[in-house]
């Protein structure tokens, strides 16, 4: 099935689609499905982006995420953070995850 939205380029938002396409999918054939996602572009980098920050949200604040109230209480701690050290938490957040994953990831 040909959608609009269809990417050439972008090749890591893969989960971000499929989890749009549950959300919106209900039955519609093919040129009916309106997922509300713009034709490749910047305007659906942004889309899938704030998709992104909307899909981690609802897992991370979940109540069948066992961690909740660990992830409630950073949220709480990093807001209490001020703007330097919010700018040197996020600019260093990749190095820490990835040190946090070796030896757990292949």
């Amino acid at each position: 099935m040909e959608m609009p939205w269809w990417t050439l380029h972008n090749v890591t938002d893969c989960g971000v689609f499929v989890m749009r396409h549950m959300e919106s999918y209900f039955g519609d054939a093919g040129a009916n499905w309106k997922c509300g996602l713009s034709a490749e572009s910047e305007a659906q980098r942004l889309e899938l982006n704030d998709l992104r920050h909307k899909f981690v949200a609802k897992i991370l604040l979940s109540d069948v995420n066992t961690t909740k109230e660990v992830v409630a209480s950073e949220i709480k701690r990093f807001e209490k953070m001020g703007a330097y050290e919010k700018r040197i938490f996020n600019e260093t957040s990749f190095k820490r995850i990835t040190e946090r994953q070796e030896g757990h990831v292949d």
